[in-house]
């Protein structure tokens, strides 16, 4: 039975019957060169450090941009972070991102190019503090904003059929609170806990947008002040760990919240799950590992709204390191 192989350069999608659109082959390139200068500085016997930093990118396709950061640290109580009972850090940052050539030129089934795409322009800051609340233990809370303009994302248009475009939106602005706890309880046994709050969502009016059926401003399927689709808004992590010479082994879970997906109006279910990865070290030059992952077998969606992409249920992994 001859059967001739399918074609590489085409996609082939079921739900387009005999219309296949294969990728468009484009030669394009871009090249991009940078120069950073950074410095670090220390006060009153290294408890304040200062560091500050800049970075010119010239791009061939479009200019040269600057962008630049700094930074501050103080430790009270003590000149070294480890001992210090009590820091207070706070950092400024810019930042550019080009878009890529295949958001610019691919063309294929399912994705439309962009050649008039520009790069975003981002500014963030973070504030946070660190308290040893004993020797062994130390807890961390950081507040964080940054914003975005002429943020790329993905869109759907639509002609013949629905394709994925990427889009300069206007801008987005992403807020939040990270903090984390660590504990060592003894040489053997640690303890680390972290929890996150989210809020990320395409703001401002991105020049006349179309509105869906209750009035909701809308540009190419996402809606401005609604949180992003698949971010949740907050999640928790835990983690135990044993460790001594002949085992390690770290029980972690996680808390995922609920996700945002369909327009941002309709949410996935939140959903946790718990992992056990070991290290058993067989000789000095080999290590064997292995994992447990998902032991409780949650269902869950890995992306939310689409159909088809659940977890994989519990599974496991054995292996072996070996140094030479």
């Amino acid at each position: 039975l001859n059967v001739p192989l399918p074609d590489p350069t085409i996609v082939y999608d079921a739900n387009l019957g005999d219309s296949r659109r294969p990728f468009v082959p484009f030669s394009q390139e871009i090249s991009r060169w940078a120069l950073y200068l950074t410095e670090d500085l220390k006060f009153y016997e290294g408890a304040l450090i200062v560091n500050f930093g800049s970075r010119l990118t010239n791009d061939s396709q479009f200019g040269t941009f600057t962008t630049s950061g700094a930074g501050l640290r103080y430790n009270f109580g003590s000149a070294n972070p480890a001992t210090a009972p009590f820091g207070f850090k706070v950092n400024w940052q810019q930042s550019f991102k080009a878009p890529g050539l295949t958001q610019l030129y691919l063309t294929s089934n399912s994705r439309r190019p962009n050649p008039d795409l520009v790069p975003e322009i981002g500014v963030g800051y973070d504030i946070g503090l660190d308290v040893a609340l004993s020797p062994s233990a130390l807890f961390r809370a950081t507040y964080y904003r940054i914003d975005l303009t002429n943020t790329i994302l993905s869109a759907q248009v639509f002609e013949d059929r629905p394709r994925n475009q990427a889009i300069n939106a206007q801008a987005t602005l992403a807020t939040g609170w990270e903090m984390t706890f660590d504990w060592e309880l003894d040489k053997n046994w640690q303890v680390f806990v972290s929890q996150t709050f989210t809020d990320a969502r395409p703001v401002g009016v991105y020049g006349v947008d179309p509105q869906d059926q209750i009035g909701r401003p809308t540009q190419g399927g996402f809606f401005y002040g609604y949180q992003f689709p698949g971010t949740p808004w907050n999640n928790t992590g835990f983690r135990v760990t044993y460790t001594s010479p002949g085992l390690t082994a770290a029980l972690s879970a996680r808390y995922e919240g609920e996700q945002p997906f369909r327009g941002a109006v309709v949410s996935a279910p939140s959903y946790s799950t718990w992992d056990l990865t070991t290290r058993v070290p067989i000789t000095p030059a080999v290590t064997l590992t292995g994992g447990l992952f998902n032991i409780f077998n949650t269902i869950y969606q890995e992306v939310p709204g689409i159909l088809g992409y659940t977890s994989p249920g519990t599974t496991f992994r054995i292996g072996a390191e070996a140094t030479f």
